[in-house]
């Protein structure tokens, strides 16, 4: 009966460049991207940021199996969906990374930022964004902040963002929070999240950090 009842996880996107079945964002991928290898996180950066920013009706911007090195944070603006491979689920990246994996860079800087995360999801009034913000999708992937400065959270949803979805996500060792959720300056906060198989191992600060968020949903999450 439990099976029964038990949930599936999101279907994958195939690697044609078309979501798949059911998949977050379910049109055809606006790109399939590669990481160069540039280790200093301005390419990565750059085009990570480029690809969502040009995406449109919920476009998936999927990223290959392979480490991507950010110097910023990538800002997920309203319907945004970004999707790897797969996510790792081997937290120790010494022993081998496998899958899609986003890497902030030593010198990772919060360059004017609303807040200081890997990723960011932000209200309307703190992005600059003509409609609400909403419905960002983040899956199949890791964020391995090992090498990141202090006080950076892996993923952050600030202000008034309401049904955000991440899964198969993993963080990991975050100096900061592994995800944060909080208000912004006029108490507006984040509400509907969704979050599916959520790992979040050996931050620096809380592992999820919640500010009176109301009305979300979690599903086989470890902390």
């Amino acid at each position: 009966d439990s099976a029964e009842r038990r949930r599936p996880p999101p279907a994958e996107p195939s690697r044609s460049g078309t979501a798949g079945p059911g998949a977050a964002g379910g049109g055809r991928a606006l790109a399939d991207l590669l990481p160069p290898g540039d280790v200093t996180g301005a390419t990565d950066t750059t085009a990570i940021q480029s690809a969502l920013d040009s995406a449109s009706d919920g476009q998936p911007v999927l990223l290959a199996a392979g480490t991507f090195y950010t110097a910023a944070p990538i800002d997920m603006p309203p319907g945004a969906v970004l999707l790897g491979s797969y996510a790792d689920e081997v937290a120790d990246g010494s022993q081998g990374q496998y899958g899609t994996v986003i890497s902030p860079v030593p010198g990772f800087s919060q360059d004017g930022a609303a807040d200081n995360a890997v990723i960011l999801l932000q209200g309307q009034a703190q992005g600059g964004y003509p409609n609400r913000s909403q419905e960002q999708k983040l899956g199949q992937l890791m964020l391995d902040c090992r090498n990141a400065p202090p006080g950076l959270n892996g993923a952050s949803i600030y202000g008034f963002v309401t049904r955000p979805h991440f899964f198969n996500v993993l963080v990991s060792y975050a100096t900061g929070a592994g995800i944060r959720c909080v208000a912004d300056g006029s108490g507006q906060r984040p509400g509907a999240l969704r979050m599916d198989r959520v790992n979040v191992r050996y931050s620096g600060s809380y592992g999820i950090y919640l500010s009176r968020i109301s009305d979300s949903t979690w599903y086989d999450c470890l902390v």
